[in-house]
This record gives structure tokens, C-alpha cells and sequence, in this order.
């Protein structure tokens, strides 16, 4: 599944601003079809503004790409929704990102000469922390917009009878589990939402990237697996078919789907059906590697998923809640900085402002953070990657429990090796002892991060560039640290960019 999700440090070259938007999101569409060999869009209305008639612009404008791959049977396009719970001054985008669903479904009947084409049938919820949140959407779908076919407009004319006939008469409602609530509760949930709905599948997402900025990367990988393997054994109770997805960046900390590492992915997340693709996974790198990656993730076939039994559950759950208090921690310690460095990021998206009356942002605790791409960003950019934060947990650990992390998250140390390349010494040693921007940091935070490094070096992971690619990064993260020091702020945002490139994400 190709996403909007803005993670690029390169911009595509076929783009007409900096920032993708509107028209350039519709050829996106297309192009990670045709040119990535994508199966599926995420059309994004969480955060953004999204084009509601995207699917007239797709099959107007490339109509012989799509006579060949019919829209919501060859290819797919589902709708990302704002969830109203949350997001009190988006919750009418929902109404109008709903009602477009039977508009489009007219484009594509007139399109293929076929009476249902239904382009579009599933919709995401994003931070589902209830069933609830998935039965209102389904059932408002089935009463307020397909429903509304029945109404009566005289004696004998309906809504159907005066606009044709309003399909799809249901869809279905993919939850995204975003939070440690609904990660450890997903498979009560869907449970709950399908005993009420009677779907006859479940495709449920997970993400990955978001819970590592809240919880931290260890804690976000075993809860993905929890989520996973909790709403498998749902299915399995309910005799329904259960299609998990994994939402995934990037760098390490963000999920660690790149052209150049997703076989890690895949082996350590087995059993999951659908992988996002973000920018910077078809931006960053040549096109024809992204192409032949993504053609091998297409032709990967999903083996059985981990079964996590009771006992491991209750084991990974305590693991899970050691590495989350540390690492929150720190990211309260840190968010004066994290957002002091966000405003040196360029948008690759035409966002929300994550603050302000009409803000959409990200919560740590008490801390009001920027999303988890600039989140990851910052604190690349000053050469101690998010990855090793509240990694001195490893050392409460008791009894079985690192044997039980090492047995859940199998790719853990190939995953920090990874992240350790980018790891500055330089810029650390700064940050540590003068600070960043201004910004210092408190005695408990350093004392609290030195313990992450001892940690990380005792697991036997080696701190500090290691090839090139390492070095190069290295000596922008230690130019960006010396520039914002010295106020020189556009030096600073010149070097920033140049080490999100070598590193081939922004964050």
C-alpha cells in the first residue's frame, strides 16, 4: 500500500512544488501503480486535505492504465478518515469523505460499463481505541449515506429513483490500532465490532511508527506483535479470515521498510498481508531498486503469524511497560528540544499545523510533540537516533524476560546496528555537555541517555559510523549541531537536509 506519508528528503522529480499537494497527489496516485507496481493507495483525508474526486481525475486522465487494471478489483484506493472521537474540528471531513464514496462509484460504472464497480469499499479509523469508533462509522455509512437511497421525496419518488440507485450499500472499516490501549485490546475490539457488524473479513492495521515515538521502538514492536497475533486468534474464534497490516516507515525507529532492509521486515513481522510504502521508500532510492523491492514484497506470500500464548502475552506486556516508562521519560525531558529543531524541517505534505486552534498533533504524556517523521528527524539530527532512547531498560529486565524479547522482536540488534551508523559521537558529546539551540539538557536526562549508550554497547552494538554512508552523516549531524549553536539557521537547515538525503528519509 503506497502512503502520503511525508518522508522523503528527496523530492520526485516529476513534483511541481516542494510540497505535494492537490494535483500532484492525484499523478502520485497513478505513478505508484504503474511506475512502483503498488497494489493499493491510501487516500488520505487524517490531517490533510484530500481530493474527493480522485477517482474521476485517475480513470479521466489514464484510461488506458485502468481499463487494463480495474480500480477496486486489480488495484485499490482506500479512504484514510479523521476519527470524529479525536479530532473535534475535522469530524464533518468524514461526512463529506463518505459521501463521495457513491459518487465514485458512478464514475467507475459509467467507466467500465459494469453496473457495480465500487472503486472504493473500505474505509481506516485511525487511533481505534474502541468498537465503537468502528461500528458508528460502518453504520452511519449504511443509514446516512446509503440509506439515504430509501428516503421518500414525494409519494412516489425516492432519493434511488431521482440519483440512481446509491452503492456500495455497506463498506468495510479498517481499525488502526496507533495507541498501547488499542494495541493491547485489538483482538476484544474487532471481536466486538464484527458480533455488531458481521463483516465477512477483517482487515485490521497496525502501526508502527507512531507507537514507537509514544512508547519507544522496543515497545512498539512487541506490541505490534501482541495486536497481531490477538486479533488472529479472534478470527480464528469468530471463523472469520483476518488480514493484518502493518504500518511502516523507513529509517529503523519508524519500521525499517526501505528498499535495502524490508527481507527484515518481513521475517520479523511473518503472517502480515499488506506493508506500507512511504516517500521516502520510492524518493530517496532509485527507482528500479523501490521497483524490484516492492515486486518482491507483491510476490512474498504470507506465512502463519507468531501465536502468542497467555503466559508470553502476560511476560511481553511487562516488557512492553518497563522500556514505555523509561523511554516516556525522556521524551518529556527532550521535547523542548524536539520542538525547538522541528521548525528546521521542510514540509514534504500540505498538512495540518500540529498546533493552534485548528492543530492536529501527537501526545507523549504531557508533551506536545510534532509527528513522527520530524520527531525522528530532530533527533537524527543531533546524532543520537530515537532507536537507542529508553534502551536502558534492557538492564531491569528479570528471570526469562530477555530471553522472551529476544525470542518476540528477532531482528532487534540487526535493526540497531543499523540505527548505530548514524549514531555521532560528535554531536552527542555537544549535545550532552552544551547543549543544542539553546536548549540544555537536565542532569537526569544525560544520566538517563548514558545509560541507553551503555545499554546498547553491552548488547554488543557498536555506537558510531561504520562506513561512508556513516561518516558523511556524521559530519552534517556535527556541522547542524555547530550552526544552531551558532545561530546560523540557514547553514543549519542546509546541513539538516544534506544528512536526511545520506540517510535517504527525512525522518
Amino acid at each position: 500500500m503506497s502512503t502520503q506519508h511525508p518522508d522523503n528528503a528527496k523530492v520526485p522529480e516529476w513534483a511541481t512544488r516542494e510540497v505535494l499537494e492537490g494535483e500532484d497527489e492525484v499523478e502520485e496516485a497513478y505513478l505508484a501503480y504503474k511506475e512502483f507496481g503498488c497494489q493499493e493507495v491510501m487516500w488520505d483525508a487524517e490531517g490533510k486535505d484530500v481530493d474527493a474526486h480522485v477517482v474521476r481525475k485517475l480513470l479521466s486522465r489514464y484510461p488506458t492504465y485502468f481499463k487494463k487494471h480495474q480500480l477496486g478489483k486489480d488495484v485499490y484506493l482506500t479512504y484514510r478518515l479523521p476519527n470524529p472521537r479525536l479530532e473535534k474540528a475535522e469530524r464533518k471531513v468524514l461526512m463529506e469523505t463518505l459521501d463521495h464514496i457513491p459518487v465514485s462509484n458512478d464514475v467507475a460504472m459509467e467507466f467500465y460499463r459494469k453496473d457495480d464497480a465500487s472503486p472504493i469499499f473500505e474505509a481506516i479509523v485511525p487511533f481505534t481505541q474502541n468498537a465503537e469508533d468502528l461500528i458508528a462509522v460502518a453504520r452511519y455509512y449504511e443509514l446516512a449515506v446509503a440509506g439515504r437511497g430509501n428516503v421518500k421525496l414525494t409519494e412516489d419518488l425516492t432519493v434511488s429513483d431521482w440519483l440512481g440507485e446509491v452503492r456500495p450499500k455497506r463498506i468495510n472499516v479498517i481499525p488502526l490500532f496507533e495507541d498501547k490501549a488499542g494495541l493491547l485490546s485489538a483482538g476484544d475490539i474487532i471481536e466486538a465490532y464484527s458480533k455488531t457488524v458481521n463483516p465477512d473479513y477483517l482487515r485490521v492495521f497496525v502501526g508502527r511508527s507512531d507507537p514507537a515515538m509514544s512508547y519507544g521502538v522496543v515497545a512498539a514492536t512487541l506490541m505490534a506483535k501482541i495486536a497481531i497475533s490477538s486479533m488472529k486468534s479472534a478470527g480464528k474464534r469468530m471463523g472469520k479470515p483476518v488480514y493484518p497490516m502493518l504500518g511502516v516507515g523507513s529509517l529503523p525507529f519508524r519500521g525499517w521498510m526501505s528498499p535495502l532492509s524490508y527481507k527484515s521486515v518481513l521475517e520479523e513481522f511473518p503472517g502480515v498481508n499488506t506493508f506500507t510504502i512511504q516517500s521516502a521508500f520510492k524518493y530517496d532510492y532509485e527507482e528500479a531498486t523501490a521497483r524490484e523491492a516492492i515486486s518482491h514484497i507483491n510476490s512474498s506470500n504470507p506465512v502463519e503469524g507468531e501465536e502468542i500464548s497467555p503466559a508470553d502475552r502476560q511476560k511481553l506486556t511487562s516488557i512492553v511497560e518497563k522500556f514505555s516508562r523509561r523511554y516516556e521519560q525522556e521524551v518529556r525531558a527532550l521535547s523542548p528540544l524536539v520542538n525547538a529543531l522541528s521548525v528546521f524541517l521542510p514540509p514534504r505534505r500540505a498538512r495540518k499545523p500540529h498546533m493552534g486552534p485548528f492543530g492536529y498533533g501527537r501526545h507523549s504524556g504531557r508533551s506536545l510533540l510534532p509527528r513522527a517523521i520530524v520527531f525522528t528527524a530532530t533527533l537524527y539530527t543531533v546524532g543520537f537516533p530515537p532507536e537507542f532512547m529508553g534502551l536502558g531498560a534492557l538492564s531491569t529486565l528479570a528471570g526469562e524476560e530477555e530471553e522472551m524479547l529476544r525470542k518476540y522482536f528477532k531482528t532487534m540488534n540487526r535493526l540497531l546496528s543499523a540505527a548505530a551508523n548514524f549514531f555521532s559521537w560528535d554531536s552527542y558529546g555537544t549535545l550532552k555537555e552544551e547543549g543544542v539551540a539553546g536548549i540544555k539538557l537536565q542532569p537526569p536526562l544525560v544520566e538517563s541517555l548514558e545509560g541507553d549508550v551503555k545499554e546498547a554497547e553491552e548488547a554488543g552494538i557498536d555506537l558510531g559510523p561504520k562506513d561512508y554512508y556513516g561518516m558523511k552523516h556524521g559530519l552534517f549531524s556535527f556541522m547542524s549541531v555547530m550552526s544552531l549553536n551558532q545561530g546560523r539557521r540557514e547553514e543549519a537547515r542546509n546541513h539538516i537536509m544534506e544528512a536526511a538525503k545520506v540517510r535517504r528519509s527525512l525522518g
